[in-house]
């Protein structure tokens, strides 16, 4: 349950006689910060069993009618460029600029983002791989990656169950993983924040129009070119979120009774024999995690454990496994390259920072790209895994996303 705590507006109300233009702005920039400082965000929730799809798109996008506050860092973050803007402490807040929201009631309506993984084995990969393109296409979803081992599809949510019916009855099902993500309180946050600044900006810009102070106008343009960077990277964030909830993924990794035949090389360490590019294989750490996730990216999942993926089909876990038998971070990266690297064309070594790790390439004409990254913490090996369906979201996501793990306080 989220709760929001309304700042008592007479506490902070002045006379238009007593709020000089100066005083006036910084009211404004103070607004937000107070909002924001005074507020406490839920978490989002994750189940372990999936329940069942929303039955329309329509009813998968209504968003409960909650307020759900912008989390505490980022409130440190405006009260501080706040300060810098007005070049004083805090003053007395104005009701004439405050945004005032109403109480919301309550729902029980939650916003879920469901997936799939299968492993199938058939007798042709390439009649699979045309039948589920035909499934995704029909259905009004799109197909977001293919090689000629594995394809993931996006179908609208209300055709997910239906979906994955039809494509375990293409072949015999070896594998069979499940995945949903309560994205209630994320998106709700996102909503919210992105309401709020962009009704901040709206009365920054008539300040503006009333100013004839060259200072206080640098001031309120400085504050709104801030505010308009926000509001775009909110937007983008919301639009790829909303696009997880309505369409789900599925992905499926075919298999043949040749290719099945063909034994790989046998791994002594149960958690990487069952790493997989798009199956969720580790559980939570013992402490939170705490990394700055890209802009772009839709976080499905936080705190100590992490799942993220970007509106192009990147993916991003991290994870933690038990230490057993103990290693140290170097030993566990080069088993890793070691017992992995036969099932793909190339494995180049990665050194991140606190993180060691590989990146795969797959043996497809149009590779895929697949990191795995580790570093020991006491009992725990934390593990962090990236996966790039392409050569072109490696090139517009990986050094980045590389830069950010290695920064991470992992």
């Amino acid at each position: 349950m989220m709760e929001t705590r309304i700042l008592p507006v007479e506490k902070y109300t002045l006379s238009r006689r007593d709020v000089s233009r100066g005083r006036l702005i910084k009211s404004t920039i103070l607004t937000l910060a107070a909002l924001l400082l005074f507020s406490c965000a839920g978490a989002p929730q994750r189940e372990s069993s999936a329940p069942e799809p929303h039955s329309s798109a329509a009813e998968a996008m209504e968003l409960p009618r909650q307020s759900a506050p912008a989390p505490m860092a980022e409130s440190r973050q405006l009260a501080t460029s706040f300060d810098m803007a007005s070049g004083k402490g805090a003053g007395p807040v104005s009701n004439q600029v405050l945004p005032q929201e109403p109480p919301a009631p309550e729902t029980d309506r939650r916003l879920r983002v469901y997936s799939a993984d299968l492993g199938l084995l058939v007798n042709k990969r390439e009649e699979a791989l045309e039948a589920i393109q035909g499934l995704a296409e029909d259905s009004g979803g799109y197909v977001e990656s293919s090689s000629l081992q594995m394809i993931v599809i996006r179908v609208p949510a209300e055709d997910f169950q239906s979906a994955l019916t039809k494509i375990e009855q293409m072949g015999k099902v070896t594998r069979r993983s499940v995945h949903s993500s309560d994205v209630t309180a994320a998106y709700t946050d996102l909503e919210r924040r992105l309401d709020l600044a962009r009704r901040t900006r709206e009365r920054l810009y008539n300040l503006l129009e009333r100013s004839e102070d060259t200072e206080e106008r640098v001031k309120i343009l400085r504050e709104i070119r801030r505010l308009s960077e926000e509001i775009e990277t909110l937007s983008s964030q919301l639009e790829n979120l909303a696009q997880q909830i309505s369409f789900s993924r599925i992905s499926v990794r075919l298999e043949t009774p040749v290719s099945r035949n063909e034994r790989p090389r046998q791994i002594p360490f149960p958690w990487i024999a069952r790493l997989h590019p798009l199956e969720a294989s580790t559980e939570a750490a013992a402490e939170r995690l705490d990394l700055l996730l890209p802009q772009d990216f839709a976080v499905l999942e936080e705190g100590k454990k992490i799942i993220a993926e970007s509106a192009g089909g990147t993916k991003l876990r991290i994870g933690a496994v038990p230490n057993e038998p103990r290693g140290d971070t170097r030993f566990w990266a080069r088993a890793l390259r070691y017992h992995l690297r036969d099932q793909y064309a190339d494995a180049e070594e990665k050194d991140l920072g606190a993180l060691q790790g590989v990146l795969f390439q797959s043996k497809d004409p149009a590779p895929f790209y697949y990191l795995v990254a580790v570093t020991v913490s006491d009992d725990q090996i934390l593990v962090a895994e990236a996966f790039f369906p392409n050569r072109q979201e490696l090139e517009l996501r990986g050094e980045k996303l590389f830069e950010l793990l290695g920064e991470a306080e992992l």
